[in-house]
Order: structure tokens, then sequence, then C-alpha cells
């Protein structure tokens, strides 16, 4: 069994900036922060998780797995970037 790559990723879009875990043997998105969660949470779209046609999970999936046009601000974090 081999060991799964894990990224982390800021996707900084016009109006909403996220952190995301992108699992990239899985090929999964997975939002761990996101400034726009309490408007997903209060109009009930994204319930748990975000839905795959989120702006964030679709720039983020553009962008890791080298797949159409990225139109959002990347830029990777590794764990040790934050100097502790």
């Amino acid at each position: 069994m081999s060991m799964a790559e894990v990224k982390y990723f800021v996707v900084d879009l016009p109006r909403t900036k996220a952190i995301v875990d992108v699992d990239l043997s899985k090929k999964m998105v997975k939002v761990i922060e996101c400034s726009n969660s309490d408007f997903c949470t209060k109009f009930k779209i994204a319930v748990g998780d975000c839905p795959p046609y989120c702006q964030v999970v679709v720039e983020a999936k553009n962008y890791a797995f080298k797949r159409g046009r990225v139109k959002a601000a990347i830029y990777e974090v590794s764990c040790g970037g934050f100097g502790y």
C-alpha cells in the first residue's frame, strides 16, 4: 500500500478565500476553511462538504490535476511552511 500524497492549497477567488486539502492519489478535494461557508450553510448549498460544482473545488482540481484553465490565484502551503 502506497503512502497517500496530500497537498494543501490556498485558493484565492475575487470574493472567496479557502484552504483546501487535495489527495492526489485518490483525486479528492476537501475544503478545510472557506470565507464563504456561512453563506453556503445558510442557503443549504453545502451540508457538511462543499459540492463538486463549488468554484473553490473546481479551481483546486484544475490546478492540482492539470486540467482546464485556472482562474484563481492558488498558493501551495507546506506543512512546515509556517515556521513552527
